[in-house]
């Protein structure tokens, strides 16, 4: 095997763990794909450039909230809370609200059925 060969072994390998990644990480926050964007596509719906986002994540917005850091540095964007934030960032008390009704659609927040068998 040449060198060449690993190379491009080790970047399918890669490919596919950072594909398995953003889908384990859409699957935990209950979300189909389409609710978590990346900086393109997080960028155009801002109407923003890429350089942007990168001081709204620092100065504006909550890692595991507004944004998910993946490995290899890159990021996946909420994009409800995206939209929402572009509306309601002046009235932090509303947008503070659209993230309580997130977060409780999360798996996480889901109440768990007891199954209690009654003993006769």
């Amino acid at each position: 095997m040449t060198a060449e060969d690993t190379t491009q072994q080790l970047l399918k390998q890669a490919i596919a763990l950072f594909e398995q990644t953003s889908t384990m990480l859409d699957h935990l926050l209950g979300n189909n794909s389409s609710n978590l964007i990346d900086k393109h596509q997080a960028a155009k719906l801002l109407c923003v450039n890429e350089q942007t986002l990168k001081k709204y994540r620092a100065d504006h917005w909550r890692e595991g909230i507004h944004f998910f850091s993946l490995p290899g540095g890159s990021y996946r964007y909420n994009r409800m809370l995206l939209e929402d934030w572009v509306v309601n960032h002046a009235n932090p008390q509303a947008h503070q609200t659209a993230i309580e009704y997130w977060a409780s659609t999360l798996p996480s927040n889901q109440k768990v059925k007891s199954s209690r068998r009654k003993v006769a």
